[in-house]
């Protein structure tokens, strides 16, 4: 069969502009990822200038990829979280979570592994200090995954949805080259972080915009497998909370097996 000139030109046309589509959609959903690693890296070395770390010359450094985002990101919290007794305490915060897909990151998937899933640590720095008992780590992380992810998503009501449902303590011998810290085996309840967009959000700038909920309800809780190794740094005015919050158990098992072998702590005299 032979075709009119025409019709080969509108044709060759047609898939001229179907590949340009296609083009372009890649080169979006590609950007989500290329975006947010920029912006982050930014974010993350100023706000390090402004954390107490720089001055005491404390780093860590923590394996990324392999199923999460490629960069350690950092953020600091001077003031927001609190004491029992209501005194603001200086927070640190390395983190990372799941690696983009489709143009967003892996936690808004549920049954990926990774979703709501985030690791790194805590450090919480100053004088007089808390001890660094059960309460203390469950307050960081609570903080943390109560204010800093589920109210930034839009939660509305976001504070007390932290629940520890299990939770065993066992010693340490060394982690990241680094004697005597205590382990903390935890099952979390939280709400999930899939939600409806209803504007603009600064998280979206590291996640990129949640999916269609389909079959979810907005924040539907879930359950996540913690790991957290505690240490108390005296002469430093220093508490390090590592902590792993996963979905899949299996994930959460190869993430603690590269941090123990490749994770470093250096603190600078």
């Amino acid at each position: 069969m032979h075709l009119h000139p025409n019709l080969r030109r509108s044709s060759r046309l047609l898939v001229l502009g179907l590949s340009l589509l296609l083009l372009v959609l890649l080169l979006t959903i590609a950007a989500a990822g290329i975006r947010a690693r920029v912006i982050m890296k930014v974010s993350s070395w100023q706000q390090y200038a402004e954390s107490p770390l720089k001055e005491l010359g404390v780093r860590i450094d923590l394996p990324t990829g392999q199923g999460w985002f490629d960069d350690l990101l950092f953020y600091h919290d001077a003031s927001g979280l609190k004491s029992e007794t209501g005194v603001p305490l200086d927070l640190s915060i390395y983190y990372n979570f799941g690696a983009f897909e489709k143009g967003r990151s892996l936690v808004y998937t549920p049954g990926s592994g990774y979703y709501g899933s985030f690791y790194g640590a805590y450090i919480v720095t100053g004088p007089a200090l808390p001890a660094l008992d059960a309460r203390f780590v469950e307050r960081v992380a609570a903080y943390d995954y109560e204010t800093l992810i589920l109210r930034a998503l839009g939660h509305p009501s976001p504070f007390g949805t932290f629940e520890v449902l299990e939770a065993e303590v066992a010693p340490v011998e060394l982690l990241m080259d680094i004697a005597d810290w205590t382990r903390y085996e935890v099952q979390i309840q939280v709400p999930g972080v899939a939600h409806i967009k209803t504007q603009w959000r600064l998280h979206y700038w590291q996640f990129g915009t949640p999916p269609p909920l389909r079959d979810l309800e907005p924040f539907e809780r879930a359950e996540l497998h913690g790991r957290l190794y505690v240490k108390s740094f005296e002469a430093e005015d220093m508490r390090i909370i590592v902590y792993m919050l996963c979905e899949s158990p299996e994930v959460l098992e190869r993430l603690d097996e590269r941090i123990r072998s490749e994770g470093r702590l250096q603190i600078k005299p």
